[in-house]
């Protein structure tokens, strides 16, 4: 019994620290005036979830995981990669002490903890009630701290606000996953107690602002994709014309908020052609697109180097990245990963979707990494990856 309790907290431990609960803490960081401190605030988190996760993977170590043979393929090819670029004294924007730090710390060792997670003793009821209670601090600190600037700006960041900010990523992409999710829970969740129906409504309503004052183009995919993966998961004519009518009232929703919020995000959105044109942030992005993509078709065995060359950074997108850092040779395992979890979220939409919004967190990510964050740091992207992965195994094997 006690080591079923441990198991449990360590997961929503795991869970809260991994996702919005992490902004959380960096939010009351800077309404503190403290955003210098934020670094030292992060890598303590970044060692709970850690140790978190290390005692997961040996209180479980039983517990079988297929899809860990892919994963440490690509993380000893990536591995390879590094080794080579450090002895050759290439040059890559932070330190590699630091890089290797943040691939353990971000990557292996959450994946290979979360992939051993014995879903028997996890009470998801609680475990949607603390992400539901970090999404709610999450917009009221947003709100609190950047709500004056609504209408006065079409974005937030620390040069339209004149002040240090968070990220607008984080704003937007965490506004849309806890949109997201919650929307996910409320349909298809049948036992659900009002309080908890009436703070999600709430929360959702909340997290609109965060979303709107981030104004990140991705995250417009990042809410709308996971609907669609379970409109063809569920493929019907009552459920095609269900997710087109709820497709109709977001879109809606979006449009009129916009307007009213005096956001950027439609604008940023409708304009991304004009913006490559004229050699805004979408041409730079692209132009490092282009550069990642002809480093990987220059050495597509075994990829180039770490570095985008001629920018001196990742690509902002991590499936452009795998190819240019490790070409075939990584690109493989990698993507057979993205394809197995992508199937695992079909067969969790059409078979438990009871546990669908698991997924989205994984979906949003799959979106988001197309256009911002880097392998070592895609924190959503590879512990929802695990997940998910772990989860769908566990309910294949033991709810048929």
């Amino acid at each position: 019994m006690i080591s079923k309790k441990i198991n449990n907290q360590l997961f929503n431990i795991v869970f809260f620290l991994s996702f919005i609960g992490f902004y959380v803490v960096l939010l009351l960081v800077f309404n503190a005036g403290n955003a210098d401190l934020s670094r030292q605030l992060t890598i303590p988190m970044r060692i709970i979830i850690g140790i978190s996760s290390i005692l997961i993977f040996v209180f479980n170590f039983r517990n079988r995981s297929p899809y860990l043979g892919w994963f440490y393929c690509f993380v000893l090819i990536y591995i390879v990669r590094i080794v080579i670029d450090y002895n050759a004294v290439r040059y890559f924007y932070i330190s590699y002490s630091e890089l290797i730090f943040f691939l353990f710390s971000f990557v292996i060792i959450p994946f290979v903890g979360m992939s051993k997670v014995n879903y028997k003793v996890i009470n998801f009821t609680k475990l949607y009630n603390i992400f539901l209670v970090s999404a709610l601090l999450f917009s009221i600190l947003s709100i609190f701290m950047y709500g004056r600037y609504i209408g006065q700006v079409a974005r937030v960041s620390s040069n339209t606000t004149g002040e240090s900010a968070i990220s607008p990523l984080t704003l937007s992409y965490c506004g849309s996953l806890i949109i997201g999710v919650i929307i996910f829970y409320l349909l298809y969740v049948k036992k659900i107690n009002k309080p908890i129906r009436y703070l999600s409504l709430i929360t959702i309503a909340l997290a609109v602002i965060p979303f709107f004052l981030g104004a990140s183009r991705g995250s417009i995919f990042a809410i709308f994709f996971p609907f669609f993966m379970m409109a063809i998961s569920n493929l019907s004519f009552k459920n095609i014309l269900k997710y087109i009518f709820l497709f109709v009232i977001i879109l809606f929703l979006l449009v009129y908020l916009d307007g009213y919020l005096g956001s950027g995000l439609l604008d940023r959105f409708m304009g991304t052609s004009e913006a490559i044109e004229s050699g805004g942030s979408s041409a730079i992005r692209l132009e490092m697109w282009n550069k990642s993509l002809s480093q990987f078709i220059d050495f597509p065995f075994f990829g180039d180097r770490l570095n985008t060359v001629g920018v001196d950074y990742y690509p902002h997108n991590i499936y452009i990245e795998v190819l240019q850092k490790t070409g075939i040779i990584g690109g493989i395992p990698f993507f057979v990963l993205v394809f197995k979890t992508i199937k695992a979220s079909f067969n969790i939409f059409k078979n438990h979707i009871e546990y669908a919004w698991i997924p989205v967190i994984f979906i949003q990510s799959l979106m988001r990494h197309m256009f911002s964050g880097a392998l070592y740091n895609a924190s959503w992207f590879w512990i929802s990856m695990a997940i998910v992965l772990s989860l769908n195994y566990y309910l294949k094997k033991n709810k048929k």
